[in-house]
């Protein structure tokens, strides 16, 4: 990104002031909309900021050494919520843009001029969203904002992150050069992703201000917890819990969730559909891979290293199995005799390049491992076992 547009940007002076603003759907990427936001352009996607967050999750480990193997990701979560470091890193490769925060400014005097910064990014538990000066004034591009890009004069900026940081939220200010924007960048955008002349940003200023108790926006859907969203999306393919339902009608009242997502610190994978015709895809995180195939990469890359990122060293209550993809590539991993097959089929997944569904056999005669939850000690698998990779 940095040679490509920096380049550019300080030869390039804009003719229009536009308002750039991304809406947050369903999708959950709070951080990511923050960002582009932010920057006034899509800079970024999920997958880009999930591998910063995986290159400082390694970075850490490697810090922490041994005592790191069991320490799940603070970095990065399946639903947006990115931490400071990997918001402030992305800005950091983007033209050098340093995060500094301004609570002691505000501490000193309700006065302190603000108005003479660019940007400001504002977090809360589960939610990110920035306020940036654009031409002359300043905006609240918060995505969960109902009409789209919301005014904010210079007089009532300072009241306004007051108001923030009283509602639970932490204010950074990001100073530097900002990348000087013009959408011919980017011809490809997104449904949710526009630009806004001044004059639309104006009406919608003046449709916000005929509701008489309008606020400004500082609100974001995604505290809501993702895993009920998730648990929605697999409760048609849990049709059993441990092999028996009493009645046909309350299926799906009696599957148990497959995935939990985690809230701030990785994926805890609890359970899995139960025995039948079960199968490995994408699907067990909870998505569907055609549907929204960038969210499917980003809850693999989260799994590989909350899960996988350590080898698991060999010894008397561990077993090691070669895979056999249908590629012809092999993989060799280490588990805990203890750990339940569904392991298996996770380890596959995250090594997939193509996501498939498959299914993992072993034997002669041939053993399909559709239960998932029985222990790898009890299913008959032996050390050195070779396992087979079949598209299902």
């Amino acid at each position: 990104i940095n040679a490509e547009y920096m380049g550019i940007n300080r030869k390039m002076q804009s003719e229009q002031v536009l308002i750039y603003w991304e809406r947050q759907g369903t999708d959950k990427l709070c951080g990511v909309h923050c960002l582009n936001s932010l920057l006034q352009g899509p800079f970024y996607d999920e997958i880009q900021l999930s591998q910063i967050a995986l290159e400082l999750d390694q970075e850490e480990k490697q810090l922490l050494g041994g005592q790191a193997m069991n320490i799940e990701s603070q970095n990065v979560a399946d639903d947006g919520n990115y931490s400071i470091q990997v918001i402030a890193e992305a800005l950091k490769r983007l033209g050098g843009l340093l995060v500094d925060s301004i609570d002691s400014q505000l501490n000193k005097e309700i006065g302190a001029d603000l108005t003479n910064e660019t940007g400001f990014i504002c977090n809360s538990a589960a939610h990110w969203f920035p306020i940036r000066k654009v031409g002359s004034r300043w905006y609240n591009l918060n995505s969960t904002n109902r009409l789209g890009p919301e005014t904010i004069s210079d007089f009532y900026l300072s009241a306004f992150l007051l108001s923030v940081r009283e509602n639970g939220y932490t204010i950074f200010v990001v100073r530097g050069e900002y990348p000087k924007v013009d959408r011919s960048f980017f011809p490809d955008v997104k449904p949710f992703q526009r630009w806004y002349t001044e004059a639309e940003a104006e009406k919608i200023n003046k449709e916000n201000m005929k509701n008489k108790n309008y606020k400004l926006n500082i609100g974001g859907t995604d505290e809501r917890d993702l895993e009920m969203a998730i648990e929605n999306s697999l409760k048609e393919q849990q049709s059993q819990s441990h092999g028996q339902i009493e009645e046909e009608g309350k299926k799906e009242e009696q599957a148990a969730p497959a995935f939990e997502a985690f809230k701030g610190k990785g994926v805890t994978l609890e359970s899995a559909p139960q025995a039948g015709a079960f199968k490995g895809s994408v699907q067990l995180l909870g998505v569907n891979p055609s549907e929204d195939p960038e969210l499917a990469t980003v809850l693999k890359l989260s799994l590989q290293s909350e899960k996988f990122g350590s080898e698991v060293p060999e010894g008397p209550d561990t077993l090691t199995f070669n895979f056999r993809l249908p590629t012809g590539k092999s993989l060799k991993r280490t588990f805990k005799s203890s750990d339940n097959v569904l392991e298996l089929y996770l380890f596959v997944l995250v090594n997939l390049e193509t996501d498939f569904e498959f299914v993992l056999s072993t034997g002669f005669p041939k053993t399909v491992l559709n239960e998932p939850d029985i222990p790898l000690e009890a299913a008959g698998l032996e050390n050195y076992s070779l396992v087979n990779v079949e598209k299902a």
